[in-house]
């Protein structure tokens, strides 16, 4: 291949790991690229090549993604927790005051309800149902700005964000992640032997402690449960770290 020709199977391949499309709908739409002399069967080869640079890449860096053929373990509080070593997990833990008790217990029976009912590995149609019911219902109860939201106030806000970076390539690999005024969303690897429910803890016991003293509160700042589940495919990845990212916007205008 010409030099000219690795440029345009790298671009492919690029536009591939950045989920914008499929490579094959951006032959022939490259207009910083010089592709004049190449015929088409040529484009075509090339186009193959980078498709399957994008599978190969694909196959070798999917290690964080759940595995239904690998083991698994089952943790129960309130609700299930699916387990994993090696996979990356989107957490969401939430201010003890930031739902109503009554909806939270019914939602909690719910989810607990459907996952008894459909066991992993989930179909599309399941992972569509389950994010529609659950985890979208979930975030608009959060986003409405129920309750104290104290983590609001910059100062606790600092001090939650702190407490994520803090073990940040020790114990776990950190993505994504947000403070938002009464919970919080974080991408989550854990590393080594260490366990995502320990991670959890250990975040909401000394950030809890602070905000009692920081604000001359008592008891539990914290909701018990948090929100876990295992990230299932790179457009998955890609939706949950977009989401992330823009939910900040949300509090624009109130």
């Amino acid at each position: 291949m010409t030099s000219r020709e690795v440029d345009l199977a790298r671009y492919l391949i690029v536009m591939q790991c950045s989920g914008v499309a499929d490579c094959r709908v951006y032959a022939g739409r490259m207009p910083t690229l010089p592709l004049a002399g190449l015929s088409k069967p040529r484009l075509r080869r090339i186009t193959h090549f980078a498709c399957v640079c994008y599978s190969f890449l694909l196959c070798y860096s999917t290690s964080n993604y759940f595995d239904p053929d690998a083991d698994f373990s089952v943790h129960r509080r309130n609700l299930p927790h699916w387990c994993q070593a090696g996979t990356t997990y989107f957490v969401t833990f939430h201010l003890r005051d930031s739902l109503p008790t009554t909806k939270l217990t019914a939602f909690r029976e719910q989810k607990k309800r459907w996952l008894t009912l459909n066991p992993p590995p989930h179909t599309e149609r399941q992972i569509q149902e389950f994010r529609r019911n659950f985890t979208e219902r979930l975030d608009r109860w959060l986003d409405a700005g129920y309750g104290s939201c104290i983590l609001a106030h910059s100062r606790i806000n600092k001090l939650v964000r702190d407490a994520l970076v803090f073990f940040d390539r020790d114990r776990y690999e950190l993505g994504e992640h947000v403070v938002m005024p009464n919970h919080v969303h974080a991408l989550v690897t854990p590393i080594g032997n260490n366990q995502l429910t320990n991670i959890v803890h250990s975040w909401k016991s000394f950030t809890g402690r602070r905000i009692n003293e920081m604000s001359g509160l008592a008891g539990s700042v914290w909701h018990p449960e948090s929100f876990d589940h295992i990230i299932r495919s790179p457009k998955q990845l890609r939706r949950i770290e977009d989401y992330i990212r823009n939910n900040p916007k949300l509090l624009q205008g109130r």
